[in-house]
């Protein structure tokens, strides 16, 4: 999932680069940088999306459901189930009995 994650974020920095450089002025070049604010920002919400769906089999990360199953992910920093705010998606915990398997793939945050 990752190099996807980072083709298409990649792929959305890019046509931003190509826009401003074909700017012939100022002012359009500000309109491409609102546009380009608002693709970011649309982008980071279906990436959210992606990634909160992900755990559709087990409860979130920090949740109240998931503590109660003996999760050990900090609870704050994913916002108590609802996701890392920093990071769009959820900080793992080491030794969580109900999420390790995603750092055991190489992930803290998923």
């Amino acid at each position: 999932m990752a190099s996807g994650v980072y083709q298409e974020a990649w792929g959305l920095v890019e046509q931003i680069f190509i826009d401003l450089l074909d700017a012939p002025s100022l002012e359009i070049m500000e309109d491409c940088l609102k546009e380009a604010r608002r693709r970011a920002k649309e982008y980071r919400k279906k990436l959210r999306k992606e990634m909160i769906e992900g755990y559709k089999d087990r409860a979130n990360p920090g949740s109240d459901e998931a503590v109660k199953q003996g999760c050990l992910c900090p609870r704050m920093d994913n916002s108590y189930g609802k996701g890392c705010e920093w990071a769009d998606g959820f900080v793992i915990s080491g030794g969580c009995p109900i999420h390790d398997k995603e750092i055991k793939n190489g992930n803290t945050v998923k």
